[in-house]
């Protein structure tokens, strides 16, 4: 059974137009200009030779062309996929009308994603778990440093950690559970996600000492449910520019496999404010 009898038969109307010469000359022009590398955030795999491997090379429309000549043979309407990420993450984007990629922050990265408008956070992807309203509400202080990437989170809580304090920082989570620190792969957010909250869980056992907690909380009302459902834990906000946390992951050369997503989340998180 063939792939062409599950084509709609709007798409069939418009397959001849992959078959012309200006659009074969087209794709290898694409193909070329990005530098054989999957553009789909968080891939970048370099694409393989022949249409039948799961990392061969797709010429994606960013936006549905729907047999319309100009959207189909525009260059800048055009990105080099992957086979697994075209069949798999797009194509289900396209359906969903959203994007589910999740970012450095454990936060869904698409401003469409549904939750993005739940006033009441969710369960898993979500910055702050369903269930942590349940927990033990810790009887120490919490206090939650809360930034864009390279504001300067992670050394505001650290230079100012005591004995018996602890730090709750979702990359050291990643690095827990065999990633790296700004480890944008989806899995190993989803492990270190499941590991910080088992560790949140467990605050109301500590008798002494302070909770910092380390969350990028770009939207208010994220920083208030997290503060709420940690008993009432104070709010620091990194009050570093967007220009300058972006000239400090450009010149951290540790960050250097995170760029592509760090960028964009810096950018986000300047735009919910």
């Amino acid at each position: 059974m063939t792939r062409e009898r599950y084509r709609s038969p709007e798409a069939k109307l418009y397959r001849p137009m992959y078959k012309t010469p200006q659009w074969k000359a087209l794709r290898k022009l694409v193909i070329s200009r990005d530098l054989y590398t999957c553009q789909h955030k968080g891939c970048g795999c370099f694409v393989a030779q022949g249409r039948k491997h799961p990392r061969s090379a797709v010429v994606h429309h960013i936006k549905p062309h729907k047999g319309d000549a100009y959207l189909f043979y525009d260059a800048s309407n055009l990105e080099l996929v992957c086979k697994h990420c075209h069949d798999g993450a797009i194509q289900s984007s396209e359906r969903r009308g959203y994007d589910s990629t999740v970012g450095v922050d454990g936060w869904p990265i698409d401003h469409k994603h549904p939750q993005h408008n739940k006033r009441v956070i969710g369960r898993g992807l979500a910055p702050l778990p369903t269930s942590l309203s349940q927990f033990k509400i810790p009887v120490v202080s919490c206090v939650l440093v809360c930034g864009a990437p390279g504001s300067g989170k992670t050394t505001y809580a650290t230079d100012r950690f005591n004995s018996g304090d602890i730090i709750i920082d979702l990359d050291d989570y990643k690095e827990a559970v065999g990633g790296v620190r700004w480890d944008t792969n989806y899995i190993v957010t989803l492990k270190a996600i499941a590991l910080r909250n088992k560790a949140l869980a467990q605050l109301h056992e500590m008798e002494h000492g302070i909770v910092w907690v380390v969350l990028g909380g770009r939207i208010k009302r994220v920083r208030e449910a997290w503060a709420d459902a940690l008993g009432g834990a104070s709010i620091v906000v990194m009050p570093t520019s967007m220009q300058e946390c972006v000239r400090r992951v450009q010149a951290d050369s540790a960050r250097s496999h995170a760029l592509p997503e760090l960028i964009p989340s810096i950018k986000r998180w300047f735009h919910a404010q």
